[in-house]
Protein backbone atom coordinates (compact mmCIF):
# COMPACT_ATOMS: atom_id res chain seq x y z
CA UNK A 1 0.00 0.00 0.00
CA UNK A 2 2.18 3.29 -0.91
CA UNK A 3 0.85 6.38 0.64
CA UNK A 4 1.78 9.42 -1.25
CA UNK A 5 0.33 12.75 -0.05
CA UNK A 6 1.33 15.82 -0.30
CA UNK A 7 0.42 18.63 2.10
CA UNK A 8 -0.81 21.69 0.97
CA UNK A 9 -1.95 24.54 2.15
CA UNK A 10 -5.51 25.91 1.31
CA UNK A 11 -7.66 29.07 2.42
CA UNK A 12 -11.10 28.66 2.82
CA UNK A 13 -13.67 31.58 4.53
CA UNK A 14 -14.49 29.66 7.86
CA UNK A 15 -17.11 30.19 10.86
CA UNK A 16 -16.09 30.46 14.39
CA UNK A 17 -19.34 29.40 15.15
CA UNK A 18 -19.83 26.41 13.78
CA UNK A 19 -16.39 25.67 12.10
CA UNK A 20 -17.37 25.12 8.80
CA UNK A 21 -15.55 25.85 5.84
CA UNK A 22 -18.08 27.71 4.12
CA UNK A 23 -16.13 29.06 1.26
CA UNK A 24 -12.91 28.02 -0.28
CA UNK A 25 -10.45 30.48 -1.34
CA UNK A 26 -8.76 30.48 -4.91
CA UNK A 27 -6.32 32.44 -6.79
CA UNK A 28 -9.51 34.65 -8.35
CA UNK A 29 -10.80 35.39 -4.91
CA UNK A 30 -11.04 39.38 -3.97
CA UNK A 31 -9.01 40.37 -0.76
CA UNK A 32 -10.30 43.59 1.64
CA UNK A 33 -7.39 45.55 -0.36
CA UNK A 34 -9.44 45.11 -3.53
CA UNK A 35 -6.55 42.79 -4.85
CA UNK A 36 -6.60 38.87 -5.88
CA UNK A 37 -5.19 36.08 -3.99
CA UNK A 38 -2.96 35.82 -6.91
CA UNK A 39 -1.71 39.23 -6.12
CA UNK A 40 -0.52 38.42 -2.34
CA UNK A 41 3.07 36.64 -3.29
CA UNK A 42 3.63 33.69 -0.81
CA UNK A 43 6.57 34.82 0.85
CA UNK A 44 8.54 32.32 3.79
CA UNK A 45 6.66 28.95 3.98
CA UNK A 46 3.51 30.18 2.40
CA UNK A 47 2.36 28.72 6.26
CA UNK A 48 0.86 31.55 8.16
CA UNK A 49 -1.47 34.52 7.34
CA UNK A 50 1.79 36.97 7.25
CA UNK A 51 3.18 35.02 4.46
CA UNK A 52 0.46 36.52 1.98
CA UNK A 53 1.18 40.27 1.92
CA UNK A 54 -0.11 42.13 -1.06
CA UNK A 55 2.84 42.33 -3.52
CA UNK A 56 1.39 45.33 -5.28
CA UNK A 57 4.15 48.16 -4.94
CA UNK A 58 1.10 50.86 -3.66
CA UNK A 59 -0.74 48.38 -1.81
CA UNK A 60 0.15 48.41 2.33
CA UNK A 61 -2.35 45.30 2.94
CA UNK A 62 -0.09 43.08 5.24
CA UNK A 63 -2.13 39.31 4.84
CA UNK A 64 -4.99 38.37 2.56
CA UNK A 65 -8.60 38.99 4.33
CA UNK A 66 -11.36 37.15 2.19
CA UNK A 67 -13.80 39.93 1.02
CA UNK A 68 -17.32 37.71 0.31
CA UNK A 69 -17.86 38.38 -3.43
CA UNK A 70 -20.28 36.98 -6.11
CA UNK A 71 -19.57 37.91 -9.71
CA UNK A 72 -19.58 41.60 -10.01
CA UNK A 73 -21.35 41.79 -6.07
CA UNK A 74 -19.42 42.85 -3.06
CA UNK A 75 -19.91 42.93 -0.02
CA UNK A 76 -20.29 46.03 1.77
CA UNK A 77 -20.08 48.06 4.80
CA UNK A 78 -22.83 49.02 7.33
CA UNK A 79 -21.82 52.40 6.90
CA UNK A 80 -23.03 51.86 3.10
CA UNK A 81 -20.05 52.02 1.66
CA UNK A 82 -17.75 49.71 -0.61
CA UNK A 83 -14.38 48.10 0.92
CA UNK A 84 -12.77 50.06 -1.89
CA UNK A 85 -13.37 53.27 -0.19
CA UNK A 86 -11.86 51.83 3.30
CA UNK A 87 -8.29 51.57 4.50
CA UNK A 88 -6.61 48.99 3.30
CA UNK A 89 -5.52 47.38 6.77
CA UNK A 90 -7.56 46.47 9.84
CA UNK A 91 -9.89 47.81 11.24
CA UNK A 92 -10.72 49.35 7.87
CA UNK A 93 -11.72 52.62 8.35
CA UNK A 94 -14.13 54.27 5.94
CA UNK A 95 -12.34 57.55 3.80
CA UNK A 96 -15.56 58.99 2.33
CA UNK A 97 -15.82 62.32 3.82
CA UNK A 98 -18.36 63.26 7.29
CA UNK A 99 -18.36 59.63 7.49
CA UNK A 100 -18.19 58.34 11.49
CA UNK A 101 -17.62 54.34 10.48
CA UNK A 102 -14.33 53.30 11.64
CA UNK A 103 -14.17 49.57 11.01
CA UNK A 104 -15.58 47.69 8.11
CA UNK A 105 -18.35 45.47 9.18
CA UNK A 106 -21.13 44.08 6.95
CA UNK A 107 -24.46 42.88 7.54
CA UNK A 108 -23.98 39.91 5.42
CA UNK A 109 -25.15 36.25 6.79
CA UNK A 110 -23.48 33.80 5.05
CA UNK A 111 -25.23 30.25 4.29
CA UNK A 112 -24.29 28.77 7.44
CA UNK A 113 -26.57 30.87 8.66
CA UNK A 114 -23.87 33.08 10.91
CA UNK A 115 -22.80 37.01 10.27
CA UNK A 116 -20.24 37.99 8.29
CA UNK A 117 -18.25 39.09 11.82
CA UNK A 118 -17.99 35.34 12.97
CA UNK A 119 -15.84 34.41 9.81
CA UNK A 120 -12.59 34.20 9.51
CA UNK A 121 -10.15 33.85 6.25
CA UNK A 122 -8.59 30.64 7.83
CA UNK A 123 -5.30 29.00 6.55
CA UNK A 124 -5.48 25.64 6.60
CA UNK A 125 -3.09 22.40 6.13
CA UNK A 126 -4.52 19.17 3.74
CA UNK A 127 -3.24 16.15 2.65
CA UNK A 128 -4.08 15.34 -0.86
CA UNK A 129 -3.20 11.24 -2.18
CA UNK A 130 -1.23 11.48 -5.54
CA UNK A 131 -3.21 10.18 -8.29
CA UNK A 132 -0.07 7.17 -8.22
CA UNK A 133 -0.91 6.34 -4.54
CA UNK A 134 -4.62 5.71 -5.56
CA UNK A 135 -3.78 3.76 -8.49
CA UNK A 136 -1.22 1.21 -5.87
CA UNK A 137 -3.95 1.78 -3.16
CA UNK A 138 -6.50 0.13 -5.45
CA UNK A 139 -8.99 3.63 -5.12
CA UNK A 140 -9.01 3.73 -8.96
CA UNK A 141 -8.27 1.09 -11.63
CA UNK A 142 -5.87 2.59 -14.60
CA UNK A 143 -7.75 0.60 -16.98
CA UNK A 144 -11.32 1.11 -16.15
CA UNK A 145 -13.02 2.78 -19.46
CA UNK A 146 -16.06 5.25 -19.09
CA UNK A 147 -18.76 4.57 -21.41
CA UNK A 148 -20.95 7.32 -22.36
CA UNK A 149 -24.18 5.42 -22.83
CA UNK A 150 -25.70 8.33 -25.17
CA UNK A 151 -22.75 8.16 -27.30
CA UNK A 152 -23.29 4.88 -28.81
CA UNK A 153 -25.69 6.26 -31.13
CA UNK A 154 -23.62 8.51 -32.66
CA UNK A 155 -21.15 6.04 -33.24
CA UNK A 156 -22.82 3.53 -34.56
CA UNK A 157 -24.36 6.42 -36.93
CA UNK A 158 -20.54 7.10 -38.00
CA UNK A 159 -19.64 3.42 -38.73
CA UNK A 160 -22.78 2.80 -41.11
CA UNK A 161 -21.59 6.31 -42.49
CA UNK A 162 -17.85 5.20 -42.94
CA UNK A 163 -18.97 2.08 -44.51
CA UNK A 164 -22.03 2.87 -46.64
CA UNK A 165 -21.20 3.02 -50.54
CA UNK A 166 -22.90 6.04 -51.31
CA UNK A 167 -21.44 9.30 -51.45
CA UNK A 168 -21.48 12.29 -49.07
CA UNK A 169 -24.30 15.09 -49.44
CA UNK A 170 -22.95 18.13 -51.53
CA UNK A 171 -24.06 20.08 -48.71
CA UNK A 172 -25.41 19.48 -45.04
CA UNK A 173 -28.20 21.58 -45.63
CA UNK A 174 -31.87 20.77 -46.65
CA UNK A 175 -32.97 21.05 -49.83
CA UNK A 176 -35.07 24.10 -50.23
CA UNK A 177 -39.06 23.83 -49.69
CA UNK A 178 -42.12 25.58 -51.32
CA UNK A 179 -43.34 26.93 -48.12
CA UNK A 180 -40.79 29.63 -48.09
CA UNK A 181 -41.01 32.55 -50.62
CA UNK A 182 -37.45 32.64 -52.72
Amino acid sequence: MASDTVSKLCLAWKCKTCEAECIPIGPSSNCMCNHRLRDHGKRGRGETARDFGCSSSRCDCKQFRYLVSSGAWKTVCSCKHKHTDHTNRPPYKCTKPRCSCVKFFSPFVCNCDHPWSHHVTAYIRKDFQSIASRFADGLADPTLVVRDPDMAPLRADRQAAASSSDPPPSSSCPPPSSDYPS
